[in-house]
């Protein structure tokens, strides 16, 4: 396919990574000529799927560092890989990321952030980041 098809190459990666291949989907994704956010996504999705985290979040890294854009299913899976890793300081790089990137008001990336805030006792971090989310008008 010459890595063209980024359709086709993500669901070959997503076909490799629910067969439980960590080798083939990375060569799916190696031939793709231009990175894109649903590629960088979809092949991030297999190494957090069969628990190569700390890979993941090095490839969410090296997404944040090139021209790929990130939207706020990278910055949920970031927050979940952060989760898995008990990395705190992970956690904080990525919050500062995704209100550099204006997805602060995201409603499903906040709300990953409050629950690992919570779930790490940070009560007040979670409370800041839960009270600069919008809110419906009945709240």
């Amino acid at each position: 396919m010459g890595g063209s098809h980024i359709f086709v190459s993500c669901a070959l990666i997503d076909m490799y990574n629910k067969c439980g291949s960590i080798e083939d989907p990375q060569c799916v994704f190696d031939e793709i000529l231009e990175k894109t956010t649903m590629g960088s996504n979809t092949i991030n999705i297999g190494y957090a799927l069969h628990g190569y985290s700390e890979e993941a979040l090095d490839l969410n890294y090296k997404m944040q560092d090139s021209a790929v854009k990130i939207d706020h299913f990278t910055f949920s899976m970031i927050v979940r890989l952060c989760t898995r890793l008990a990395s705190l300081e992970h956690a904080k790089q990525a919050h500062a990321g995704l209100i550099h990137h204006g997805l602060n008001l995201d409603i499903v990336s906040n709300t990953a952030f409050v629950d690992l805030y919570s779930k790490w006792g940070r009560i007040d971090d979670a409370r800041n980041v839960f009270d600069k989310m919008p809110h419906p008008p009945w709240s």
